[in-house]
């Protein structure tokens, strides 16, 4: 396991900085790789990412300021990634297929005003795909890029096609007793 190789925190701290920094990186499936640096510093910044958890990070990032200036890295950084982590997790897990902008305002900790601006970072980096309505203040989910891909994702996948299956049979079905 990673707890073993001795150069396994380097690595795991160079990973998380790298996913912290970069703009258009966002996938985290390295994440249960680090599992047995559970308790050190970057796997506690690497939890709260991976849980889009903007109070966490805080809570993290205001007790390790040392730690993420090791990693060239500030709280600003971090609240950034973790904010577009967190709408694409709501896109993600969203079953209505919209988000309200008050939840985003909620998850986010970010004033209704920020809204739509943090949509249209995410959007650019397309972590989400969708459109914005401003009069009733939600936005509508059409694709969601997921930060981690494991057997939740592929559940969720499998029902999605197993719904677009028994549509597809339903209309079949339909247009043959027409016929």
């Amino acid at each position: 396991a990673v707890k073993k190789d001795a150069n396994a925190e380097g690595v795991a701290k160079r990973a998380a900085a790298e996913l912290v920094s970069c703009p258009g990186l966002f996938q985290c499936d390295f994440f249960a790789a680090i599992g047995g640096l559970a308790g050190s510093k970057v796997h506690g910044l690497m939890a709260a990412l991976v849980e889009s958890d903007v109070a966490k990070l805080r809570a993290f990032c205001s007790g390790n300021k040392a730690f993420l200036s090791e990693l060239g890295l500030n709280e600003e950084q971090c609240l950034e990634k973790v904010r577009l982590l967190a709408l694409a997790t709501m896109g993600a897990q969203n079953a209505r297929r919209s988000i309200s902008y008050k939840d985003i305002v909620s998850q986010l900790d970010i004033s209704e005003g920020e809204v739509e601006l943090w949509l249209i970072k995410a959007i650019g980096l397309k972590m989400l795909e969708g459109r914005m309505d401003q009069l009733h203040q939600v936005f509508n989910v059409q694709k969601t890029a997921y930060k981690t891909f494991g057997g939740d994702e592929w559940a969720s996948l499998e029902t999605k096609l197993g719904d677009i299956h028994e549509h597809v049979t339903g209309v079949q079905a339909k247009l043959t007793t027409r016929k």
